[in-house]
């Protein structure tokens, strides 16, 4: 079952009896979303689409719960976006014209800023920030590294960073405007996977800016595509993320090691130096960095240091 479906399937107390609802929550088929509503159990042992199915079941609670003009925002309005969001969302996010009146939901954040005229959008049939509101939200208030990867992969819909840049014009001197700009400034369509996305967000803190992304490579075994890196000094930078040794593996991980092996070899035949990197080096880049200058310092004087 995909996300989409599996988080859509929530249901009131009152949509079942009582003796229905005792049974199927005793039994695990029915999940506690919130008090009044129940979801389908999440089965998956992929942490990451069970927390956005979550972020579903909630949201599509709240839509048959709440009352008044609102719409799902921010990083809830990422998630239907399907945007990539790197940590969990804590609540919902709202944006609604006034807060109301009452003793404030813990599971709620919400918004008040101003919604203007093609600034909302319904998706999976639940009222939504438009995917610009939603980028320039989540630009203006989230860590650098997260507004990034979700711009990264946003700014993949043609004119979308004119329009973001138009409104963070009109913003300038609010709160979280500068740092949106930031990111949009160095936000780039071309990067694959939030991993991409922090790796070279790594480099961009410790100096470095990296000139090129997706670097086609011809070899006598075919053609690939290198993350990101200088290719007039052929050195790329390939993020391992677990998907690829998991889903895209097919039940034969043992296979994607072999084919990545390969590849390996190959570029390196033809004069590519390879740095492998994965989550763990990004958190403590140390040795990534110290790496990356290495290689450079080997085929350059420094002149690519930003």
């Amino acid at each position: 079952m995909d996300e989409r479906t599996a988080g859509a399937m929530v249901y009131l107390s009152s949509d079942l009896d009582r003796g229905s609802l005792e049974r199927a929550v005793r039994d695990g088929s029915l999940e506690r979303i919130r008090r009044g509503v129940y979801g389908r159990r999440i089965d998956t042992e992929d942490r990451y689409a069970r927390e956005r199915i979550r972020a579903r079941q909630h949201m599509n609670a709240l839509a048959r719960q709440l009352s008044g003009p609102f719409w799902f925002s921010h990083s809830s309005a990422a998630v239907l976006h399907n945007l990539p969001l790197l940590r969990p969302l804590a609540s919902t996010h709202l944006t609604q014209a006034q807060r109301p009146s009452g003793r404030a939901d813990p599971t709620i954040t919400r918004h008040t800023r101003p919604v203007s005229t093609g600034d909302t959008a319904v998706v999976d049939a639940l009222p939504v920030t438009s995917l610009l509101r939603t980028a320039l939200d989540c630009a203006m208030t989230m860590p650098d590294l997260d507004a990034l990867a979700v711009l990264d992969r946003a700014l993949a819909t043609s004119g979308l960073s004119e329009g973001i840049a138009d409104r963070l014009a009109t913003l300038q001197g609010t709160t979280g405007s500068a740092r949106a700009r930031w990111c949009l400034d160095r936000a780039d369509a071309r990067a694959e996977s939030p991993g991409e996305t922090g790796t070279r967000f790594t480099l961009l803190r410790h100096g470095l800016r990296v000139p090129a992304l997706q670097i086609p490579v011809h070899t006598r075994r075919g053609k690939y595509r290198i993350d990101l890196g200088w290719p007039e000094l052929k050195i790329g930078i390939e993020f391992d993320g677990k998907i690829k040794y998991t889903r895209m593996a097919k039940g034969d991980p043992a296979e994607i090691v072999f084919q990545e092996k390969r590849r390996q070899d190959d570029l390196e035949r033809e004069g590519w130096v390879i740095i492998r990197v994965v989550w763990a080096d990004l958190y403590r880049p140390g040795e990534f960095i110290a790496e990356v200058h290495l290689r450079l310092d080997e085929r350059t004087s420094g002149l690519f240091v930003a």
